[in-house]
């Protein structure tokens, strides 16, 4: 009883064959254990095998998200194992070989709804059972939140003390600027002096002006004048100019929501931060594609701010621009942001178009996000708090109620963890059922099985080769009176003018709110 009822999750094994397998490669030779694990991995996967189960904990089960301690075994004897996990079990046994019968280690392992998590695990050999490893027990606590709020802090105060650093270069660099610009200028005005020569000056200063008062934008350190503005009719203005600085290979689309609330921010900002982004779109698509620039209405609670790290909990209007270009790998968006970062050639882009939206965004009080996938383009959403002192008819309206559920069951397919997470316990508080998946061989291998489903709520942008409308439609094949709808962080004039959807497909756009998940349910399966 005190086993099963401990708070934390206990797993017990045996070793033995695993000590017996080692042996047996000291005897022929084997002395360094790493370098050998490294080369011969598949030896490694072979001792992790041998591994025995012989007791798991209720808290055990909870942890890595099954119903019973069956299914459970099933899922770690059937589970793809990740290296990650490969690397934290050869750390363990090279601790156990040079002695050491308790070890600790944090490390990547897979749940049973087939999410990423991140485990800290102690692990122990009782002393009766060191000299043949027979028992080693597990005690393993999921600490997936505290290390991604962890690396959120590590992000937001790397910024931040860059931030500090440019701000204080530019400072100093403009002192500088000025003093070369105005001894220029004096020059200029000297009788006998060339003047190709302090134009030239001239013209170089006028760069390092402009260079400063990008990086001051990074630093949150620019002067801005902040006004009441009309997002939609400030976008609209621009696009004749957009037009023309893009070409004709570049199809632009410019939508906003017909109830879309005034922003408080400066608009002059606002105008360089879009032509930057459309830049940036162009540069993406050098054979041309598409460009959609929406404005949408975005109320962010606690969880949701959360999960903006810096954004505060509040009322937005949210500028969206997406591109169907090359799209960016997950160690590129890790520091876009960044000053001079850049994947442009030399001389071909400073680095600064991003960091200083990023920093008219945070000095604003807003927020900026990056969403992007290789080969299927990019969205970045500008978040712009709303203006005080909107008229009566825009102020919020008290919801009528959220749609509950009947019981239903909703199959979520979604790779990334938190948005999976988030809308698992959306449609739970709500009233459904849930069937999660990571990706579309999970789902497949639900469906295959039997599983009862209502509904499917799946992204649009899914790993292992095939997408969300293309699993969509092999789904209707077989099941084609079964409700699909879409969910992106492409916003929905994007995805469907980018091709990902056709008009008639209901989609979501990502961070979506409770009650449009509610309304949506309730339409397509009423």
């Amino acid at each position: 009883e005190l086993f099963d009822e401990s708070p934390v999750a206990i797993w017990e094994e045996d070793w033995s064959p695993i000590k017996q397998m080692l042996d047996d490669l000291a005897r022929g030779g084997v002395k360094d254990w790493r370098g050998y694990f490294h080369s011969h991995r598949d030896q490694l996967k072979t001792a992790y095998d041998l591994a025995k189960v012989i007791e798991i904990s209720l808290a055990t089960v909870d942890l890595y998200r099954k119903e019973s301690k069956e299914e459970l075994l099933r899922m770690s004897t059937a589970a793809v194992v990740i290296d990650e996990e490969l690397d934290a079990f050869l750390e363990i046994v090279l601790a156990f070989l040079a002695g050491r019968m308790t070890f600790d280690i944090e490390a990547k392992d897979m749940a049973g709804d087939g999410s990423e998590i991140i485990v800290r695990r102690r692990v122990v050999i009782p002393p009766k059972h060191r000299v043949d490893w027979s028992r080693v027990i597990y005690a393993i606590e999921d600490v997936t939140e505290r290390a991604r709020a962890e690396g959120q802090l590590r992000q937001a105060q790397k910024m931040e003390a860059v931030g500090q650093l440019t701000g204080g270069v530019a400072h100093d660099f403009n002192n500088l600027l000025a003093v070369i610009q105005g001894n220029a200028q004096l020059l200029a005005h000297k009788e006998g002096s060339d003047a190709s020569l302090t134009d030239a000056i001239l013209r170089a200063t006028a760069r390092g002006a402009e260079l400063t008062r990008r990086l001051l934008a990074f630093s949150r350190h620019q002067p801005l004048r902040p006004q009441v503005i009309d997002l939609g009719a400030l976008v609209s203005g621009m696009s004749p100019m957009l037009t023309r600085t893009l070409g004709a290979t570049i199809e632009i689309k410019i939508a906003a929501a017909p109830d879309l609330w005034t922003a408080s921010a400066d608009p002059g900002q606002v105008e360089n931060a879009v032509l930057n982004l459309a830049l940036n779109a162009r540069d993406a698509m050098p054979e041309g594609g598409k460009l959609t620039i929406e404005c949408q209405n975005a109320r962010l609670d606690e969880t949701g701010a959360a999960r903006k790290q810096e954004a505060a909990a509040g009322d937005y209007v949210v500028l969206a621009v997406s591109d169907t270009g090359w799209g960016m790998s997950a160690e590129v968006l890790e520091h876009v942001f960044e000053p001079f970062f850049t994947t442009k050639a030399v001389g071909q882009g400073s680095g600064l178009g991003l960091s200083m939206i990023y920093g008219f965004a945070q000095q604003s009080g807003g927020h900026v996000t990056i969403y992007s996938e290789e080969g299927q383009g990019t969205t970045v959403k500008l978040y712009l708090a709303r203006a005080e002192g909107a008229s009566q008819s825009e102020e919020t309206r008290q919801s009528a109620g959220i749609p509950e559920g009947r019981g239903e069951v909703v199959m979520v397919i979604e790779d990334d963890d938190d948005v999976r997470a988030m809308a698992g316990e959306m449609l739970e508080a709500m009233g459904y059922r849930v069937v999660a998946a990571a990706d579309v061989a999970c789902a497949r291998s639900e469906l295959e099985r039997g599983e009862k489903v209502d509904l499917v709520l799946l992204d649009v942008v899914l790993p292992g080769g095939t997408s969300g409308p293309e699993f969509a439609e092999e789904v209707q094949a077989s099941h084609p009176d079964l409700p699909i709808i879409f969910m992106s962080g492409y916003p929905a004039e994007a995805a469907k003018h980018n091709g990902f959807l056709g008009s008639d497909q209901v989609l979501l756009s990502k961070p979506f709110q409770m009650e449009q998940l509610a309304k949506a349910l309730r339409e397509a399966l009423d």
